[in-house]
């Protein structure tokens, strides 16, 4: 038994010899069919809330290969798209001032060493964020005055962290608020 089967899928793969099958006995595949667990459900609860309390997160908090696409999409959309569409739109009037900046909203989630299971969706559009950050930065660098940073205000309070599980809030609530130029290192 392992924190959502990871170990367990770990050692199956990683020492074929030693491990030739491996059950996860309680990975979490669905919250909330996991949450109606008689032996997992107060755990779970005592982790995200209810499905009642917190449905928001019981819909979003999925493994990769459960992800609904219009979630996914819609994720695409609000982190990547929409700041791509704003270089777009900007971009000449950033590189015709002398004092051009374009400040990027990301996330801890974005440039974890770590990624948190069952918020791929989050994490990777945010991480593709600063890769879109990055990229600018590093097209505008030596063609014109323009300055990109990536800020980091940590922990908010906005409508997706109303719905969002408490262990999330306090596990980042020691999380730094940053505010960096973007470095081409």
């Amino acid at each position: 038994l392992s924190y959502g089967g990871f170990f367990t899928l770990i050692a199956a793969t990683d020492q074929p010899t030693l491990y030739r099958a491996a059950i996860d006995v309680a990975g979490v595949v669905d919250y909330a069919m996991y949450y109606e667990d008689p032996y997992h459900g107060g755990w779970t609860a005592s982790r995200i809330g209810t499905p009642d309390q917190n449905p928001t997160v019981y819909a979003q908090a999925s493994p990769i290969s459960h992800i609904d696409p219009p979630k996914w999409d819609e994720a695409l959309q609000v982190n990547v798209t929409a700041n791509y569409r704003l270089i777009r739109s900007l971009d000449i009037l950033l590189r015709a001032s002398d004092a051009g900046r374009a400040v990027f909203v990301s996330s801890g989630a974005g440039h974890k060493a770590i990624f948190d299971p069952y918020r791929a969706a989050y994490s990777v559009t945010k991480a593709a964020l600063e890769a879109l950050a990055r990229t600018y930065a590093a097209e505008t660098a030596t063609t014109s005055q323009v300055k990109v940073m990536v800020a980091n205000p940590g922990p908010l309070r906005t409508k997706m962290r109303a719905g969002s599980a408490s262990s999330f809030s306090n596990r980042e609530a020691g999380s730094k608020r940053t505010i960096r130029s973007v470095s081409l290192e």
